[in-house]
């Protein structure tokens, strides 16, 4: 074993892979060795010291040479594989700057996207596939890589990683698998009894082939009890500790059971095991971001349940799994915002719904299902500007809620029944009913609280908290209440950071922390307290990524979040009396909404408009200042796409703010800008 490099191992990628990249990072960087081969190792974590750009680079000012130097002390190279690595200029420099030292026999492809040798979406960079000559040009004889792929209909994440581990340092594959089953079978010792978790250990979930048939059938029977057992109870409890890993780890089991299998080999209890088995996989990808991923599986279970549930149209259980599809399926529509697809998978839940009522009536999972689906309509009808169907929606979904008896309702139906108070008040909020939102908000965060003292480890709870926290805040800064909505969010703040340690990786957790940043900006903009604006805006600028947008959530941290960032800051430059501030945090906006990626955000144009409302408002430019006042009259301007709307009227008519018609929070927002520095 060679110690002289500095990195074990250098992960070569495009920044648009960075999510893939991190995750691949710490699970390096925290893989222990089995005990039986650490002996072999100066460390139990061979793998800590390795080199990914965008951490490293903070101490070099010279990229370029940091990152030969990197590359030079590294002893392997791990180069994640996608159509966007494949154009990469800096991966294939890197690629062939490993191969001219020499190694090209450590290097390790991994494929997250694309396919290999495929014209169109080929995910090999140039430099991986053709060999270098002497003078580290490329040439054309054929490399032949070998890559493990760790995406769900392939290696999968926890395959792939372990392949590429084995691979780095060169120890047996099966010998780190078996080892790695050993750990999970030991962190599941914790949850469950012991004869259960035996019966993993000995029966596993592959049906091996066998001299009797009927040992074959026991172990079957076997392996399909354990999955019940890892979809019911197993779940129930790695869901409130947050164990997101280990779920993963079962839903990768079951998946690997029933692919050896075609639907009609196996009966129909069989099938809707398998179809919520699917579900379970989706559920989890979701909650960590991957949703292209979940979105596969919540098809495949929807294939399954929709044969099923006709196959059998008067069995509750087959039709209440196909309803379950449908549930999971509106979930990447929404993530999608097709709000129109989404709405249809709620009607027809909606339907399946009223068919189970009759035949098993108002039982609790019927009921649960009922509560879930009505929220989520709800929530859809208010996107789509339905207030009155919305508001009939969510009321519905709390009379679901109150099926269940007060004194003792699960976890699950109590955290629904929040979630469903956060949407009507935020309902009456759009409605201009701040007093009866904030109202709402505080019964929404009184149910968390009260749960998070009688269930402090529950992850669920926490997380929920966290989200109620910041729309209480946020409620009590539109009534006026400034002090409570500190309070409240610097509370959320810290309950944040608890959850982030649990789950560094819960895209909803990042998302939450960066929206109470905003919302403490926000506060401190209204309440005249702008002092304290720079102690939580150095805390929002990691979460600023001007990484290319692709997905909802990454539509969210590289437009959404930016555009109301720079929004913000131009009016806390504005407040401060710093114009020459404000004019360069201009320019900075100016060259960020030209870019074509934000040209292509649904809020794009809303942005456009913002920036002109800004350039005739910092500026105090004329001419910028009549083409506003003639889009408006035109009709070309919405109101809603100019959050200070008043304030076009004040630069274009001279009339002073009504601030008697706005909320407190507005209203103190206006006096600060227009009347202390007029």
């Amino acid at each position: 074993m060679n110690f002289a490099f500095k990195y074990k191992a250098f992960i070569s990628y495009s920044h648009k892979d960075e999510r893939w990249a991190k995750r691949l990072h710490r699970r390096l960087e925290t893989y222990k060795l089995p005990a039986d081969v650490s002996e072999r190792f100066k460390y139990r974590r061979p793998l800590s010291s390795v080199f990914r750009d965008r951490e490293e680079l903070s101490v070099g000012s010279d990229l370029s040479a940091v990152i030969v130097d990197a590359l030079n002390q590294s002893e392997t190279l791990i180069v994640i594989c996608s159509p966007d690595s494949a154009q990469s200029k800096w991966v294939n420099q890197e690629i062939r700057h490993f191969k001219a030292l020499g190694r090209a026999a450590k290097i390790f492809p991994i494929i997250i996207a694309g396919k290999p040798f495929d014209d169109e979406e080929e995910c090999f960079p140039k430099s991986l596939l053709y060999e270098i000559d002497a003078f580290g040009l490329l040439t054309d004889e054929f490399a032949e890589p070998l890559a493990a792929d760790l995406r769900a209909n392939s290696d999968g994440w926890r395959l792939g990683t372990l392949k590429l581990i084995a691979g780095i340092l060169n120890l047996p594959l099966d010998h780190l698998v078996q080892r790695d089953n050993q750990r999970a079978r030991r962190r599941l010792l914790t949850l469950a009894s012991s004869a259960v978790l035996m019966a993993l250990i000995m029966a596993g979930l592959t049906v091996k082939s066998v001299s009797s048939e009927r040992e074959a059938e026991a172990r079957r029977a076997d392996a399909e009890n354990l999955i019940e057992f890892m979809l019911g109870d197993l779940k129930e409890r790695l869901e409130p500790v947050g164990r997101l890993d280990v779920l993963e780890a079962v839903g990768d089991k079951t998946f690997q059971y029933y692919e050896q299998f075609e639907l009609s080999e196996n009966d129909p209890v069989v099938n809707g095991r398998h179809a919520r088995s699917m579900h379970l996989i989706g559920e989890v990808l979701d909650k960590v971001g991957n949703h292209d991923e979940s979105a596969f599986y919540f098809n495949k279970a929807y294939k399954i349940t929709d044969i099923q549930s006709k196959q059998f149209p008067a069995n509750a259980d087959r039709v209440f799994e196909h309803a379950q599809s449908l549930f999971w399926l509106s979930v990447p529509a929404r993530r999608a915002s097709r709000n129109e697809d989404e709405r249809a998978y709620h009607d027809q839940t909606i339907e399946l719904i009223e068919r189970l009522q009759n035949i098993e009536g108002n039982t609790a999972r019927v009921s649960e299902l009922c509560l879930k689906t009505f929220l989520n309509a709800g929530r859809v009808s208010y996107r789509l500007g339905d207030k009155m169907l919305s508001k009939t929606q969510l009321e519905q979904a709390l009379k679901c809620a109150n099926l269940f008896p007060k004194s003792d309702k699960p976890i699950a139906i109590s955290l629904l029944q929040a979630e469903t108070l956060s949407w009507l008040g935020e309902l009456y909020r759009s409605n201009h009913d701040y007093t009866l939102s904030y109202e709402i908000r505080r019964q929404q965060v009184e149910i968390l609280q009260l749960l998070r003292q009688t269930h402090p480890d529950d992850f669920r709870v926490l997380e929920a908290l966290i989200y109620g926290q910041i729309g209480l805040g946020n409620a009590a800064r539109y009534v006026g209440q400034f002090d409570q909505s500190f309070l409240v969010q610097e509370t959320a703040l810290k309950n944040n950071a608890l959850a982030l340690q649990r789950e560094p990786e819960r895209d909803k957790m990042r998302k939450a922390r960066s929206s109470i940043l905003q919302s403490l900006l926000l506060t401190a903009l209204e309440s005249g307290q702008a002092e304290l604006y720079p102690k939580y805006r150095s805390q929002l600028t990691p979460y600023l990524n001007p990484e290319p947008m692709r997905t909802e959530l990454d539509n969210y941290w590289d437009g959404i979040l930016t555009d109301t960032t720079f929004d913000l800051d131009i009016k806390h430059a504005v407040i401060s009396g710093r114009l020459n501030a404000a004019l360069n945090i201009l320019e900075d906006y100016e060259g960020w909404a030209d870019d074509s990626r934000v040209k292509n955000l649904p809020s794009a144009k809303r942005i456009a408009h913002r920036l002109e409302f800004y350039k005739a408002f910092v500026r105090n430019d004329p001419t910028a200042i009549t083409s506003l006042k003639n889009q408006f009259e035109n009709g070309e301007i919405n109101r809603a796409d100019i959050s200070l709307y008043p304030a076009v009227k004040y630069l274009i008519e001279g009339t002073q703010i009504d601030l008697e018609q706005y909320p407190p929070n507005i209203s103190a927002l206006y006096q600060a800008l227009f009347y202390q520095n007029p």
